[in-house]
């Protein structure tokens, strides 16, 4: 029994002394600087300000689309340049337009 004890005391000490250790630690690391705590609300401030305005574009894209939907008639075959290549898809024709002239730069 008096081995229980001892065995208890020394459990129990052992305890109250990491975590009085480990809270003394926790208090001081808990506690950040009060300018590094205004630079983070600072930064909170201005990421509210660009959520604002990106939701703002978003809005404005939603309600005014700018998306060319159509089909543009095929130039006169005299006009078109001579990088272009006239190709046919059922019957219809297209052209495979380079998106730089490889010539000239050559």
């Amino acid at each position: 029994m008096r081995k229980f004890s001892m065995l208890m005391v020394f459990v129990v000490g052992v305890s109250v002394l990491s975590f009085g250790l480990a809270g003394g630690m926790d208090d001081e690391a808990a506690k950040p600087a009060g300018n590094e705590i205004s630079e983070l609300k600072a930064e909170f401030a201005n990421l509210n300000k660009k959520v604002a305005e990106l939701e703002e574009k978003v809005r404005q894209l939603e309600t005014n689309p700018q998306i060319a939907i159509g089909s543009v008639p095929a130039p006169d075959s005299k006009a078109v340049p001579k990088s272009w290549q006239q190709r046919q898809f059922n019957g219809q024709p297209y052209y495979v337009v380079p998106l730089m002239d490889t010539k000239s730069k050559r």
